[in-house]
């Protein structure tokens, strides 16, 4: 396949990011905000529901358009208290990045990581554990 074609083809893919959270601590954490700055939901979060600790919700922005960026947040909040922000972006022709970032909620800690980031379905990892004391 000459060069000109593949570009096409690869520009006019499908591109999504899938956030997958996984709650391995004690704490249930309630979805208090989601929004997107660009793409759209494959299944939305929904507001006001509960990631209970051991499970792992998985959430898709994608994208079918070429030529166009992804990104968005989420924002949960701890039974004790807190917030648990997670951001991520993907621009056109750059990286993907994410983080998982917590605040005022000592009860855990927060790990993040992007996986798959040279392929057009990269993951955004987000790991809440119990803080350690």
């Amino acid at each position: 396949m000459d060069k000109d074609r593949s570009s096409i083809i690869e520009a006019s893919a499908n591109r999504q990011i899938t956030v997958a959270i996984t709650n391995s601590s004690a704490e249930s954490l309630t979805i208090a905000n989601f929004q997107l700055a660009a793409g759209a939901w494959e299944t939305a979060p929904e507001l006001g529901g509960t990631v209970a600790p051991g499970n792992t919700p998985s959430y898709v922005n994608f994208t079918d358009q070429p030529f166009t960026n992804l990104g968005g947040s989420i924002a949960l909040v701890p039974a004790q208290g807190g917030t648990l922000d997670i951001t991520w972006k993907w621009d056109y022709g750059s990286a993907v990045s994410g983080k998982a970032t917590v605040s005022n909620a000592p009860a855990i800690s927060v790990s993040s990581n992007v996986i798959n980031a040279n392929t057009l379905s990269p993951t955004l990892q987000v790991r809440v554990t119990n803080a350690s004391s």
